[in-house]
């Protein structure tokens, strides 16, 4: 459980759309550890799905920060669709 700061933005160029994803960071990351002083190795995960079929279509993921609760990722993902029939679905790992 926690929260991730995410940015979104659409952009229109001459080839056609693009979703732009920016994962900023994460907070607030509850976990069972080990021991009080074991940190976690932690990224975020981006599926793009389809909205009328339920199925992954793109999947993309940052790199790990270790040791880390609160990492800052500052990571930017381009995905060239129209955001129109697509969800994002983002978790931490």
């Amino acid at each position: 459980m926690g929260e991730i700061k995410i940015a979104l933005k659409k952009e229109m160029k001459t080839d056609g759309e693009q979703l732009i994803v920016e994962i900023l960071q994460c907070r607030n990351i509850t976990y069972k550890f080990k021991s009080p002083d074991h940190l976690p190795d932690l990224y975020v995960k981006i599926y793009v799905m389809n909205i009328s079929t339920q199925k992954k279509v793109i999947k993309k993921k940052t790199r790990v920060c270790r040791h880390d609760r609160e990492p800052s990722f500052n990571e930017t993902f381009r995905f060239s669709l129209s955001p129109a029939g697509h969800s994002l679905q983002v978790t931490h790992t």
